[in-house]
């Protein structure tokens, strides 16, 4: 499966999954694409490459607290070891000490 599919998976999950949960307030969901020329740093060989940066991000609030994640998917299209199909993903979840008690 290529990444690409594989992100646009994730994606669908996400809104399927969290649109059916009793304990969500509210959500919002979003896809990103962009494309650029990007250097690589002097350890990586310095060459500059157009890159393509998928990403996807997600916030909601639900009956006890907020989350929020994001995935990057980054290809340069030039085999150097830099930026060649990486991820990068964050995740934050916090619990509101309100609404737990």
């Amino acid at each position: 499966m290529s990444r690409y599919r594989l992100i646009a998976v994730a994606f669908i999950a996400a809104i399927t999954v969290t649109e059916h949960s009793p304990a969500m307030q509210w959500q919002t969901t979003e896809l990103h694409y962009q494309r650029g020329t990007l250097a690589a740093p002097v350890f990586a060989g310095s060459a500059r490459s157009d890159t393509d940066i998928l990403t996807l991000q997600h916030a909601s609030g639900w009956k006890f607290g907020d989350l929020f994640l994001f995935a990057d998917y980054l290809d340069d299209r030039h085999a150097d070891d830099f930026n060649d199909d990486d991820i990068y993903s964050e995740l934050y979840i916090n619990f509101s000490l309100k609404k737990l008690t």
